[in-house]
């Protein structure tokens, strides 16, 4: 028994040692909000007339589909119903072993010029990295010169519920503001007793994009893509293209999103968040199911996204940010740039060692639950547990 509580002992220690290092850089690296939301308590926001009325830039999206019949088409119908923008073209990419997903955006395609279905020359399912290379060379084709030439292109995912004011939010940003530009991504709302795991996404999102996001970017580290919502200007995607032979994603990547955000930011790129409150009128359901008085509300312009509910599909999603972000992207990358950049990335590979850390803390909290519960038997009268601290 003396052996188990030295083993016992010793994991504490390296637990709370764990929390307590983790726990001052959280501190130090919240404290930085603060300051950001010091300095920004002055700075002018523009208008939403302002934004609607700046000249308009040509906009591609680019969508990958795999096995997304029935999600894709309808998606990009209500992209194309509600975006408040004229000059874009949705570009979805599709792999010829996927039929349903063809007829699904042939149809929509028929119905809709803006919307162009491409064709991955392969089978799927690839990498996203790879669909993506695919629909850049179909959008660069689909250009006519000094009359339709995309000055930006924006990565989205079958499932986005994309803001009618997205693309003017891209066009105020990118390139005039930022070489590559996050717009805030939010999860949909869950009932919070029914979906413990969607829920989750929803914290974890909520703090990224309205707290660490604007962290990373006023200290000068790595602003990541999120995949969705993120903006590039033509002279990004051109430099890296150029510097990959002819393709601006990296195939050979997981998290082909995180990694093309530590290139932007080595390049000596701007990159930072696209964030843009506005206003409108909401009328909230009564008990009865009638509408409530109107009442204004602020929201952000952001993609929403359904998350997953199920827990296999959550840790299969997870381990592969973990596996891309913190193995992967280390491996490939390394730790080249600057002081903030790599303390960001120290941050973002920290997350095996942490999920370790927090594990022996379960260990350790269930051996002193179980000391307790132990005192409570007839067998404590003849063996003494002594306390673990």
């Amino acid at each position: 028994m003396e052996t188990i509580q030295q083993i016992f002992l010793v994991l504490g220690y390296v637990a709370g040692i764990g929390f307590l290092i983790n726990g001052l850089d959280d501190l130090i690296f919240d404290s930085q909000f603060l300051f950001y939301l010091w300095r920004q308590r002055k700075m002018p926001h523009i208008s939403v007339q302002e934004l609607r009325l700046a000249p308009e830039q040509w906009i591609a999206l680019f969508v990958p589909a795999w096995k997304e019949g029935g999600v894709v088409n309808k998606m990009a119908e209500y992209a194309s119903r509600v975006i408040l923008y004229e000059k874009y073209d949705i570009f979805i990419g599709v792999y010829p072993n996927d039929p349903e997903t063809i007829h699904c955006v042939d149809e929509i395609c028929a119905k809709n010029p803006r919307i162009h279905k491409v064709m991955v020359p392969h089978p799927g399912p690839t990498s996203k990295a790879d669909c993506l290379n695919w629909i850049y060379r179909a959008a660069r084709l689909n250009e006519v010169p000094g009359v339709r030439e995309y000055a930006l292109a924006a990565l989205h995912d079958a499932e986005d519920i994309i803001h009618p004011l997205a693309l003017k939010v891209y066009n105020h940003y990118v390139p005039k503001t930022y070489d590559m530009g996050q717009m805030p991504v939010f999860a949909l709302e869950l009932p919070v007793l029914k979906y413990w795991v969607g829920n989750t996404y929803v914290d974890d999102f909520a703090e990224l994009h309205t707290k660490d996001m604007f962290i990373r970017q006023s200290i000068g580290g790595v602003v990541p893509s999120a995949g969705v919502g993120t903006a590039f200007s033509r002279t990004v995607l051109e430099r890296l293209a150029a510097e990959n032979g002819g393709d601006p994603f990296r195939v050979g990547n997981i998290t082909e999103d995180y990694e093309i955000g530590i290139r932007i930011k080595r390049a000596g790129y701007r990159v930072g968040v696209m964030s843009y409150p506005v206003e409108r009128l909401v009328r909230k359901p009564r008990k009865d199911g009638s509408l409530g008085d109107p009442e204004v509300v602020t929201e952000i312009v952001a993609i929403r996204e359904n998350f997953p509910t199920e827990f296999a599909t959550a840790v299969r999603q997870r381990s592969r940010w973990i596996l891309g972000i913190s193995f992967q992207t280390w491996e490939q990358t390394g730790w080249a740039g600057t002081w903030a950049m790599r303390y960001t990335l120290l941050r973002d590979r920290r997350a095996p060692l942490t999920h370790l850390l927090n594990m022996i803390g379960y260990v350790v909290l269930m051996f002193i639950f179980f000391r307790q519960a132990f005192n409570f038997t007839p067998w404590a009268e003849s063996i003494y547990i002594p306390p673990l601290f």
